[in-house]
């Protein structure tokens, strides 16, 4: 019988028509509590947070409020409404926009920047300036260095005389760090360009992996190498200053959990409800069918293969895959193009065998994109990128991807295909094969 899956790409859906007998896991987000309203949510979170309420924390204290950027899709209006008026008795609020290496001069960002000046301005909040963080052009000071790495921390000047960190953080899966987190925007969110680098050299190191982080309640999944080094240098940039965090689980715009409090509780919290939400043992398959999320987690192909590196297990050696990532904005940012695209469009194998130890920012995402296409027998990629842009980087420009499953059935009416409706979130674990 045809079924009508309904996959997000960009601002929409795709729409994909498939007999169910040939789906073998179809898994998107868990909606338990989606008939919640978002704004009661974090009502509620803030009120249960254990430790000094925020607004006994900040009162005549100057705060550095950290707010990730428009890589991120949270209901920015509804956090911005219920945070603010606990922030009311401050003495002066420093925002930045956690960035990282992100191109923060682009117009999403900007639109973050006014919905923060038009709720302050209608709670009366004390902000004293807002810092689009630039991980090249701003001053930075050295908070310290690191153990693991011995990697120096050089840190945003704007935080040096912050009091208080008040921090907002969407939670997910991520496919080195672990998971996203608070921790995230200061390190690399607030951090100088060859911090970054530094730390973001560890990614293909044994451990750099999504389920992994020094916060995990689970004792036996505590060892990442990078996100050990991001916890070391968070704590060398805050110095034992208070740090509350308003963190997330969120589907488009509806939120799926919030937590409040002090870093340690929610990072550990968020993470053990991410795992109960977002994380998945599949049989792994043929073809596999992988959507990004929609925008923003489609936003550009740079953002977008995060979503391909944790659902890559969700298919057998030497299948196809269809990637759905709209990529409005393109490649992405200018320095991610010289880094990660163009090397790209060298033979596969050379990319694998040029590997080096020498770390140059983004080259991650090239071996690893490099990896995969080298496993799978095609990827099809449905985008608004030029299709010579996408034909170039090894890879398949289609413009209809129910096209493309009607050429697999047609081929084998028995093929079985793996769906992902959330790729940029969800963590894909390949269930062990029966002994024998």
């Amino acid at each position: 019988m045809l079924k009508t899956y309904h996959l997000p790409y960009n601002d929409s859906y795709i729409e994909l028509k498939i007999p169910e007998e040939n789906v073998l896991h179809y898994l998107a987000l868990r909606t338990d509590n989606s008939n919640e309203d978002n704004i009661e949510q974090l009502r509620q979170a803030i009120a249960r947070a254990r430790g000094v309420p925020l607004h006994f924390l900040v009162d005549k204290k100057k705060v550095g409020l950290i707010i990730e950027d428009a890589t991120r899709a949270v209901p920015l209006d509804e956090l911005l409404q219920v945070l603010f008026p606990h922030l009311s008795g401050a003495g002066a609020i420093c925002v930045l926009l956690a960035t990282g290496t992100h191109d923060g001069e682009n117009e999403e960002n900007y639109k973050i920047i006014n919905k923060v000046k038009h709720y302050a301005n209608h709670f009366s909040i004390p902000i004293k300036e807002i810092i689009n963080h630039n991980c090249h052009a701003h001053e930075f000071y050295s908070a310290g260095i690191t153990q693991g790495i011995k990697n120096e921390v050089f840190v945003n000047a704007r935080v040096k005389d912050i009091q208080v960190f008040v921090t907002l953080s969407d939670m997910k899966n991520h496919y080195f760090a672990g998971y996203s987190n608070a921790l995230k925007n200061f390190l690399p969110g607030i951090c100088k360009y060859e911090t970054i680098e530094r730390n973001h050299a560890l990614t293909l190191k044994e451990g750099a992996t999504f389920g992994r982080h020094p916060l995990h309640p689970d004792p036996s999944r505590q060892t990442n190498p990078l996100s050990q080094d991001i916890w070391e240098g968070y704590q060398l940039i805050v110095g034992g200053r208070p740090v509350y965090v308003l963190a997330t689980i969120t589907k488009q715009d509806q939120i799926l959990w919030a937590g409040a409090g002090t870093l340690e509780d929610v990072v550990s919290e968020g993470i053990k409800k991410v795992d109960e939400m977002m994380s998945v043992v599949v049989t792994p398959s043929d073809k596999m069918i992988v959507s990004c999320g929609g925008y923003p987690g489609d936003e550009s192909l740079y953002t977008a293969q995060r979503a391909l590196e944790l659902t890559k297990n969700g298919i057998k050696d030497a299948g196809e895959i269809i990637f759905l990532a709209g990529c409005v904005n393109g490649i992405g940012h200018q320095k991610s193009i010289g880094n990660f695209y163009e090397p790209l469009k060298k033979d596969i194998s050379d990319i694998l065998s040029s590997y080096q130890e020498r770390y140059i920012m983004y080259s991650h995402k090239t071996y690893k994109f490099a990896q995969l296409i080298q496993k799978m027998n095609k990827i099809h990629m449905l985008s608004r990128l030029p299709a010579y842009s996408v034909a170039d980087i090894h890879l398949n420009p289609i413009t209809d991807a129910q096209s493309v499953v009607d050429g697999w059935l047609k081929e084998n009416p028995d093929t079985v295909i793996n769906i992902f409706s959330e790729g940029n979130k969800l963590a894909v674990h390949a269930a062990p094969h029966p002994p024998g």
